[in-house]
C-alpha cells in the first residue's frame, strides 16, 4: 500500500452516483483515491461535513502592494483577499489586471503576476483589462492567448467605450479568432451619468440613493449591446456580475439562439 500525504476521513462526498461517506486520499496535492483502505502521514476527521473541491472565483479585484495617485485601489490586497477566499473554500481566484497609464496590457499583467506571487495565498490567474483598443493593444490579444491568458475584460460602463466602440468590436473579433473569452461589464455610461446628475441635483447624495445612479435599464441596454457584439463577432462572451431579471431575460434570449454567451452573478 502506497503511503499518501493526506487522508480526509469520514466526510460526505458527492459523486456521480450520489452522496456517501467516503474517505479521500490525497498525494502531491491531487486526489488519488476515493474509498477503500489507505494510509497517510496526516489525516483529517471530517465527520458530519461535506468534502468539496476548492472553489474557483473567476472575478476578483485585488489591489497590488504599490498604487499611486489616480490608480485603481480596491478594498483588499492580494494577501487579505486570498486569505478571505480560502476561509470560504475558494482556492483559486481570477483577478482583473488593469494596466497603468503608459503600460501595455502585457506589462500591467506581468506586474500584477509578480505582485500576486509575493502576496497571494491561493492559486490565481489574471484577466487583462483592455482600456484603449488601439492597434498595439489589439495585437496583444493573440500573444496573450498564446502565453496562457485567453481572456480580455472590457467595460461598457466607461465613456471611452462609446468613443472607441469599433475598436472594442474589433477586439472581440480577434478574440473569436484566437479562442479567447471576452468579459463584459454591462452598464450604459451615458444613462449612468445622467442618473447620477439627476440624483446630485436633487440633493440625494447619501449612500441609500446610490442604486438610483445605476438603474436596471442601464444594465439591460448595455447587455443587449453586448449580446449583439457577441452575435456579430462570434466571441465567447462572459457577462460579469449580472444583477437584474431584465438583463437575465435578455441573456436567455441570446442563449436560446445558440450564442456562446455565459453569465455570472454575485453579491453587489
Amino acid at each position: 500500500m502506497v503511503a499518501m500525504d493526506l487522508v480526509i476521513k469520514n466526510g460526505t462526498v458527492a459523486t456521480g452516483s450520489g452522496a456517501a461517506v467516503i474517505d479521500v486520499g490525497i498525494e502531491d496535492g491531487q486526489i488519488t483515491q476515493l474509498g477503500g483502505t489507505m494510509r497517510a502521514s496526516q489525516s483529517i476527521d471530517a465527520e458530519g461535513m461535506f468534502v468539496l473541491p476548492g472553489g474557483v472565483d473567476p472575478h476578483v479585484h485585488l489591489t497590488p502592494p504599490r498604487t499611486g495617485p489616480g490608480e485603481n485601489s480596491w478594498a483588499d490586497n492580494f494577501e487579505i483577499g486570498t486569505r478571505a477566499a480560502l476561509a470560504g473554500g475558494v482556492t483559486t481566484v481570477g483577478n482583473m489586471s488593469f494596466p497603468r497609464k503608459g503600460e501595455s496590457m502585457s506589462e500591467g499583467l506581468q506586474r500584477d503576476i509578480e505582485d500576486a506571487r509575493t502576496q497571494s495565498l491561493a492559486d490565481f490567474f489574471h484577466h487583462p483589462v483592455l482600456l484603449d483598443p488601439d492597434e498595439k493593444a489589439l495585437d496583444e490579444i493573440p500573444d496573450l492567448a498564446a502565453q496562457g491568458h485567453p481572456s480580455v475584460k472590457i467595460f461598457l460602463s466607461f465613456k471611452r467605450f462609446d468613443r472607441n466602440v469599433e475598436g472594442f468590436l474589433k477586439a472581440m473579433r480577434i478574440a473569436a479568432e484566437v479562442g479567447s473569452v471576452m468579459l463584459l461589464h454591462c452598464e450604459d455610461a451615458a444613462l449612468m451619468g445622467c442618473c447620477g446628475e439627476l440624483v446630485r441635483e436633487a440633493g440625494l447624495t447619501s449612500h441609500r440613493h446610490y442604486p438610483e445612479t445605476r438603474p436596471v435599464v442601464a444594465e439591460r441596454i448595455a447587455t443587449e449591446r453586448a449580446i449583439g457584439f457577441c452575435e456579430i463577432s462570434g466571441a465567447a462572451t462572459y457577462i460579469v456580475h449580472l444583477s437584474s431579471q431584465e438583463a437575465l431575460d435578455v441573456c436567455r434570449g441570446g442563449r436560446a439562439r445558440g450564442l456562446p454567451l455565459y453569465v455570472e452573478t454575485r453579491p453587489i
